[in-house]
């Protein structure tokens, strides 16, 4: 259906507190350059840009971004850049815009996209991404990307996958949680199940349509941004909730598009050294710090800046920036963020 304007959200609100220290909330981890010198939001914007037809392309961020988001994509206009006045998690940032793109081209097909994924096969995404956009055009459904799993991952929430309606294309039976590792082996072996990737396409006014449904809060919200009417109120009141919960998992018009490509959330360092080159210790340099490693192996370590130096250690994670230094074995890793806010009440009550 040619009369569908494509237009592309980059999602890109989040402060990424497992990537600590490297991730702040004064410079979150889409704002990073953790492969060679892009940062996660400039391949972001580069993929979203890649896929055919799309040249409009929205960006949502929250309003302490603004200025760094300004500075890192010069090329966005400043009416595509939308600010929120408070962190609300994915569904009332997709609202928001939502609304905005009601008001400017209605008949708009939309492809979602988070700023921290890694696909580095840029031409097998923007080809899944074309016929997602397509599938969106012609059927009235909320299309996802379902990542076909490469291993038993229990980060990641799953999607099984049901009748296929055409090649690559399948209805979603349900959403799964994150599993445990026998139950994620058992989605790997079946062959029905799917990463649940967080990456979409909708015509707007099919997903306005599930947010009446779902969350009428949310629908309210968009209608206002719509009418150009004051929303900030409905902001206030809106839930703070995943689009995943809200939506996704609410409605019955579910189709996933299979990704048939690298893709990784890099929402830990675990999920970042996936995707770095070990040298033959098996050791791990990331950053533009100086790195010496002496009868050492398997180790990780992000510099910024600082000289680091490796001396008969093993299976640690070491991340050195200005924000912190982080010092961890690797399987310690899953209680960073808990680790974290206990180091941040110690920072509070030794603060003069």
């Amino acid at each position: 259906m040619a009369g569908h304007k494509r237009v592309a959200v980059i999602l890109a609100g989040g402060e990424g507190r497992r990537l600590w220290p490297a991730s702040t909330p004064e410079r979150p981890k889409q704002f990073l350059r953790l492969f060679g010198d892009r940062t996660l939001l400039e391949a972001t914007w580069e993929r979203a840009r890649a896929v055919p037809g799309v040249d409009d392309v929205w960006l949502v961020t929250g309003e302490r971004y603004a200025e760094l988001t300004r500075a890192t994509l010069p090329d966005l206009p400043e009416d595509r850049l939308v600010l929120e006045p408070s962190a609300k998690n994915t569904a009332p940032a997709l609202a928001l815009v939502a609304g905005l793109i009601e008001r400017h081209s209605p008949d708009a097909t939309v492809l979602v996209l988070p700023a921290d994924h890694h696909i580095p096969d840029v031409e097998a995404f923007a080809a899944a991404a074309d016929l997602a956009l397509r599938v969106a055009a012609e059927e009235p459904a909320l299309v996802t990307f379902g990542i076909e799993p490469t291993r038993p991952e229990t980060n990641y929430g799953y999607l099984e996958l049901g009748d296929e309606l055409a090649p690559g294309v399948a209805r979603v039976r349900r959403f799964v949680e994150k599993p445990d590792t026998d139950r994620a082996m058992r989605f790997l072996l079946a062959g029905h199940f799917a990463w649940n990737s967080g990456m979409f396409a909708w015509r707007n006014g099919v997903f306005l349509e599930e947010l009446r449904r779902s969350e009428p809060v949310l629908y309210e919200l968009a209608r206002a941004v719509a009418r150009g009417r004051d929303w900030h109120a409905l902001w206030e009141a809106a839930p703070a909730t995943s689009v995943d919960y809200a939506v996704m998992e609410r409605s019955r018009r579910i189709v996933a598009v299979r990704g048939r490509f690298a893709w990784d959330d890099l929402g830990s360092w675990l999920a970042v050294e996936r995707h770095a080159a070990p040298d033959r210790d098996g050791n791990i340099t990331l950053g533009r710090g100086p790195v010496r490693a002496e009868d050492a192996a398997s180790n990780t370590v992000f510099s910024e800046e600082l000289p680091v130096l490796l001396l008969g250690v093993r299976n640690l994670l070491v991340a050195a920036t200005r924000s912190g230094l982080l010092v961890a074995e690797k399987r310690r890793l899953d209680g960073l963020r808990e680790a974290l806010r206990a180091l941040e009440a110690v920072a509070r009550q030794a603060a003069p």
